[in-house]
């Protein structure tokens, strides 16, 4: 999936949360990376997203659940806009090392 359609996508569940009236006044963002094949490198992603700061956990399979990564950004004030700007940068960071995202969520801190 392209970026723009990627964006357009966040921007679609982000509206449908915010929606709920339940936005936290402080949270952090959950994102959770699939190994998009086997030559993923879990340890190089996982290296490079806690060097940018990020608390990165492994969780392995487990039942229909596939083994990933979630990386959880700094606390901040949710918005669109700053969901996206921990998303767009962990996606190509994920790529680099053969990851996709496959989803985030929006924990209060």
């Amino acid at each position: 999936m392209e970026l723009e359609e990627l964006k357009a996508e966040t921007a679609r569940f982000f509206a449908e949360f915010e929606g709920q009236g339940d936005l936290p006044a402080l949270a952090v963002a959950v994102f959770c990376f699939a190994a998009e094949g086997p030559d993923a490198d879990w340890d190089a992603f996982s290296e490079a997203a806690e060097d940018a700061g990020f608390d990165v956990s492994w969780y392995d399979a487990e039942g229909e659940d596939e083994a990933c990564i979630e990386v959880e950004t700094p606390p901040g004030a949710p918005s669109l806009a700053w969901l996206w700007s921990w998303e767009e940068p962990l996606i190509l960071l994920g790529a680099l090392h053969g990851f996709a995202t496959e989803g985030w969520a929006i924990e209060p801190v």
